[in-house]
């Protein structure tokens, strides 16, 4: 019985997992966040997009103008030119177009660091921000 109370879902957030518990929490509460606010239609941003849509198409834009960018740099271009963007937002824009097959995971190019993750357009991908463009 002594087993089954440490291992009691209220005793999660004070286990040696709790870093990733509460982080997982947080994530599951920003989707539940996001929809909701989707519903209401006021996650609209100026121009009636929504703000994940907006960041979408910044992030294609940007993977048009630079061949293989990390999500960092992502982050960086967005912020600095257009709007402020957290990197969980970005990690899960790529989600998305990886799913959707319109980009993919590439090596980074000579003198790049090899531990960050890059991403291409893939060639679905390069005729969709041609169109969105158009």
């Amino acid at each position: 019985m002594g087993d089954h109370a440490i291992n009691a879902p209220e005793k999660a957030p004070l286990g040696k997992e709790r870093q990733a518990y509460l982080a997982g929490a947080l994530w599951a509460i920003d989707e539940l966040m996001t929809v909701r606010l989707g519903q209401l239609g006021t996650a609209s941003a100026p121009g009636g997009t929504t703000r994940r849509t907006q960041i979408r198409t910044l992030v294609m834009h940007y993977l048009t103008a630079d061949d293989t960018p990390t999500p960092t740099a992502l982050q960086a271009r967005i912020t600095k030119r257009d709007i402020d963007v957290r990197l969980d937002e970005i990690s899960r824009t790529l989600g998305d177009l990886f799913s959707e097959g319109l980009v993919a995971p590439t090596q980074p190019g000579p003198g790049e660091d090899r531990r960050r993750k890059h991403f291409t357009l893939t060639d679905e991908g390069r005729r969709a921000a041609a169109e969105a463009e158009a």
